[in-house]
This record gives C-alpha cells, sequence and structure tokens, in this order.
C-alpha cells in the first residue's frame, strides 16, 4: 500500500509531469524526422502502432497537434495510405478553406459514395477514413495548420464548397474580363440564344410541394427535406446525421444502444434528378396506383440514404419493397414491349 502510495504521488508530480511531456515532445521530434527520411519504413511503423499514436491525440490534448503530423491515411488521390495532413494542405486547391474527410472501408467504396460527387467534379482531395477509430480522432483534433477538418457528409461541407464554386467562377471571369481589355482586336463574343434551352429541373413551387410531400410521409422519419445542389448522379442523401463509425463504435461498447432508433434526419433531393422528377409527378396524381407507388418509392429512396450514410442497420425489411418495385417496372416494360409489338404487326394504310 505504501509503494502504491508513492508511486500515485511521485506520478502526480508537477516534475515528473513536465518530464513526461519533454520525453514526448522528443519522441514524436524523432518519429517526424524518421517519416521524412524514411517514409516507406515509417509507413510500417505506422501500420503497426499508428493506433497508439491516434490514441495519444485523443488522450493528450497538449501533445496532438505534433502527433497529428505522424498520422498516415489514404485519400482520393493516394491510395496507399501513406497520405499525411501535411501533404494534403500543400495539395490543397486556391480557395479551398477545409481539410475534408469521408469515413469508408475503402477508397474505392469512397469515390462511389454521392456525399463524393461535388467535391468529384471540382477534383478536390478528400481524405478517406478506413477505421471507425478515426471519426474520434478527427473530431479530437478539429483542424490541423489552421484548416478545419470537415466530414463531407455534413451541410457544412456543402456550404464551403459552395463558396469554393463561387470563389472560382469569380476570378475565371476576372481572368476572362482582362484578357478581352488586353487584346482590343479581339472579336466580342455573341451571347448565346437561351430562349429555347429547357433545363428538365422541378420549379421553386414544385420543389416546395416536393419537401411538403415528403415530409408528410416520413414525419415520423424526416426532420428537414430541402433541395441541394450538391448531388449530380445520386437523388437523395441525409445530412448531418449521426457518424456511422462512431454508432457502430457505441454499439459496440454499450449493448443497450443496440436497440436505440435513430434520429429525426435531414433529408436533401436533387431536383433535377429524373426519378425525383418522375415521383414529384407521382405525388400530385390522384389514384389510388400512382400514391401507392409513390410511397414504395420514397420510402426506398429514404432507404438508399440511410445505406449510402451507413445508418441502415438491417436492410432486410425493404426486401419485399424491392421486390414489388421491380415487379413493376418489369410490368412495365412488358406492356410497352407488347404494344411495340402489336403497333409492328398492324397493316399499314
Amino acid at each position: 500500500i505504501r509503494d502504491r502510495y508513492q508511486r500515485r504521488v511521485h506520478g502526480d508530480s508537477p516534475v515528473i509531469r513536465k518530464l513526461n511531456n519533454i520525453i514526448t515532445k522528443r519522441v514524436l521530434k524523432w518519429l517526424a524526422e524518421e517519416a521524412k527520411k524514411h517514409p516507406e519504413q515509417y509507413g510500417k511503423f505506422f501500420a503497426e502502432f499508428g493506433n497508439y499514436i491516434k490514441e495519444g491525440i485523443c488522450m493528450d490534448p497538449s501533445n496532438k497537434v505534433d502527433a497529428a503530423k505522424l498520422l498516415r491515411f489514404h485519400t482520393t488521390v493516394i491510395d496507399d495510405g501513406s497520405a499525411s495532413l501535411d501533404d494534403y494542405v500543400d495539395r490543397m486547391k486556391e480557395g479551398q478553406k477545409a481539410i475534408f474527410y469521408l469515413n469508408a472501408p475503402d477508397v474505392a467504396t469512397a469515390v462511389q459514395s454521392p456525399y463524393y460527387e461535388m467535391f468529384n467534379t471540382e477534383d478536390i482531395e478528400v481524405v478517406i477514413l478506413t477505421q471507425d477509430a478515426d471519426a474520434f480522432v478527427m473530431s479530437h483534433l478539429d483542424q490541423h495548420r489552421k484548416f478545419k477538418l470537415v466530414g463531407i457528409e455534413s451541410a457544412e461541407a456543402a456550404r464551403l464548397m459552395t463558396e469554393y464554386r463561387k470563389s472560382k467562377k469569380a476570378k475565371q471571369q476576372e481572368g476572362e474580363s482582362k484578357e478581352d481589355e488586353n487584346d482590343p482586336d479581339k472579336p466580342i463574343k455573341e451571347r448565346p440564344d437561351l430562349s429555347d434551352v429547357h433545363e428538365p429541373v422541378l420549379s421553386a413551387e414544385q420543389v416546395t410541394m416536393f419537401s411538403r410531400w415528403v415530409v408528410s410521409l416520413l414525419g415520423n422519419q424526416v426532420e428537414i427535406c430541402r433541395p441541394s445542389d450538391r448531388l449530380t448522379t445520386s437523388p437523395m442523401i441525409v445530412v448531418d446525421h449521426e457518424n456511422a463509425s462512431v454508432r457502430r463504435l457505441m454499439k459496440a461498447m454499450d449493448p443497450n444502444q443496440a436497440t436505440r432508433p435513430l434520429g429525426k434526419q435531414k433529408l436533401e433531393f436533387n431536383p433535377r434528378h429524373q426519378i425525383v422528377r418522375r415521383l414529384y409527378t407521382l405525388s400530385q396524381r390522384t389514384d389510388t396506383q400512382s400514391r401507392d407507388t409513390a410511397l414504395l418509392v420514397l420510402n426506398q429512396l429514404y432507404d438508399n440514404a440511410l445505406i449510402a450514410a451507413g445508418l441502415m442497420d438491417d436492410a432486410r425489411p425493404m426486401l419485399q419493397r424491392l421486390n414489388t418495385l421491380l415487379d413493376l417496372g418489369l410490368s412495365a416494360m412488358v406492356r410497352d414491349s407488347d404494344a411495340a409489338g402489336t403497333a409492328a404487326a398492324e397493316p399499314k394504310a
């Protein structure tokens, strides 16, 4: 008991704490130097002992800045797991204001995510967090070299990307304007005639009606439904949701978490997507078949969004719905094929 008491007293003394901090800083500095001199050897070291560095970031706030330099990740540009946060910052685009990351099992899965679509369009690099614990590391770091760490599943990421797009467009227009001023002999470009251009997109009124319709049917699951300009090939996503990696870890640590239901989600949809536009058309019809089909499609789109976010705990309940939708689609194709065959068989006048 006496020895245990003495160890506790000495371990908590200011001298021991200061000595511990000095040694920690020297070790971190040495590791950083070794990582620069021998990157391949350090990569092997990090693969085996990287979890201890991550734990240190979460447990030792005073040294997390130095420890963050030792982290290594996969990214959408460097997919061998050797990218550091410093490397990422050095490759950032002009006007980019944050370090973006996404939780995914691997890079191949990440680049298929609907959340990556906007970043892929703008050629913005995204850090891929392949381990569940990485989400905790990012939350404890919060920023690196004054750049905030932002998950691309958040609404904040979409806002930052919208600002980036506007800034990029403004600079391009400014450059074109200066180029025209410096070349007086350059012919003036004629404005294209846009009077006959029709872009398939829901109008502002239709967007409002569609949003209200979605919330009226999914009110127990959806808090907000709004349009988004971040999607290109996907119809819907959920944003600002519970991190899927954190959710899995919490369930693993506490069995009571396994039965905890999801809270209400914030749903965003692509008003240009063909599925959304057709779903809006169905939602405005009054016949029972159209309304039932619209409800089936809406529930499937919502479940798809949960799957993309990693929040679908059990996908088996939606199998019957999928079979129903497949039957509807195949039946429509057969009817169209039969109608085309009948029309071709009819004698011409």
